[in-house]
């Protein structure tokens, strides 16, 4: 399996995600991994907090059903609180990542 070899980065439909962002967001995640790669410096885990981490782990991990995945909310690691509005839960999801992404974002 190419999982085996840390040099190889695989994006888009080919690894398994479905849609236009979804391939792009892959795609970026694995263009700014080759560059810390390159660079020297320690990859960066997107964590299961943003949707392209999110994404990352369902394609990666063991499932004998696998289906290609579309962003969004159900597949991102469960709030700390549980809320019962779906708009208001979703506004802290996209909170939680986009302040993710700024910590992340420090790194490159």
């Amino acid at each position: 399996m190419l999982k085996n070899f840390n040099n190889i980065y695989i994006s888009g439909q080919l690894c398994g995600v479905e849609g236009y962002v979804e391939s792009a967001a892959s795609g970026l995640m694995a263009a700014i991994n080759v560059y810390m790669r390159i660079s020297g410096r320690q990859q960066i885990d997107f964590t299961t907090q943003t949707v392209m981490g999110a994404l990352a782990n369902y394609i990666t991990a063991e499932n004998k059903n696998f289906q290609p995945m579309n962003a969004n909310f159900g597949i991102l690691k469960p709030l700390d609180v549980k809320i019962k509005d779906k708009l208001q839960r979703n506004a802290l999801f996209a909170q939680r990542s986009l302040n993710k992404i700024k910590e992340l974002r420090c790194d490159i």
